[in-house]
This record gives C-alpha cells, structure tokens and sequence, in this order.
C-alpha cells in the first residue's frame, strides 16, 4: 500500500522551513502547476535526494524534483 502525504501549508512558521514547501508555493505562484481553483485538489510527487534530512525525520534540505501527479481533474 502506497502511503500519502497531505500538506497543509497553514501549519504554522516551520513548514515553510522544508525547501520542498518553499518549491512548491514558488511554482504554484509561477503557474507552473497550473491555474489554483479554490476547493481543487493536487497530488504532486516529491523526490528528494538520498541524502535529504527528510528521508530521517528532519526538514528537507535538498533541491526535491516535484512533479504534478496527471491530470488535476482525475486527482
């Protein structure tokens, strides 16, 4: 089974500290994830490197690949 992460950028100061956060909210403003519809839902794929804190529990340090999972109306 395939597990999933949700963010949730309304978290608070420190989720803004992971560079994958800082990615994501860079390409959403750039639209490079397309138009932001209220009430749409994303799923995005985040790759980080073998060596990133995340993969051990700490705050993503590494320049993630973040890839749009398909089509946003079939998410």
């Amino acid at each position: 089974m395939k597990r999933e992460r949700i963010l949730y950028l309304g978290g608070g100061p420190h989720v803004r500290k992971h560079n994958y956060t800082r990615k994501l909210l860079r390409m959403l403003a750039s639209g490079e994830l397309g138009p932001a519809v209220p009430g749409e839902v994303r799923r995005v794929d985040v790759y980080h490197d073998s060596w990133c804190a995340s993969n051990h529990g700490g705050r993503c340090n590494c320049d993630p690949i973040i890839k749009l999972r398909g089509d946003p109306r079939l998410n």
